[in-house]
């Protein structure tokens, strides 16, 4: 029969391998939440020149980059 000491370790030890699961689940739904798009295409001023150095964003986010070549 195990001692009243040694059960209370037994639930920390539980509840701390529960945590421990919970987190790596957390950082994997992160993980597959942030994915990549990749967008291409030419940013063109009216005459139809590129524009080098067009900041583009996408619409309703922070999210952007800037145009080169």
């Amino acid at each position: 029969m195990r001692s009243s000491k040694n059960l209370f370790l037994f639930g920390r030890a539980e509840q701390l391998r529960r945590l421990c699961f919970m987190v790596l689940l957390s950082v994997l739904a992160i993980g597959a939440y942030a994915q990549n798009k990749s967008v291409t295409g030419t940013v063109v001023d009216t005459t139809g020149e590129s524009v080098i150095g067009a900041s583009v964003l996408v619409q309703g986010t922070t999210n952007g980059t800037i145009t080169d070549f």
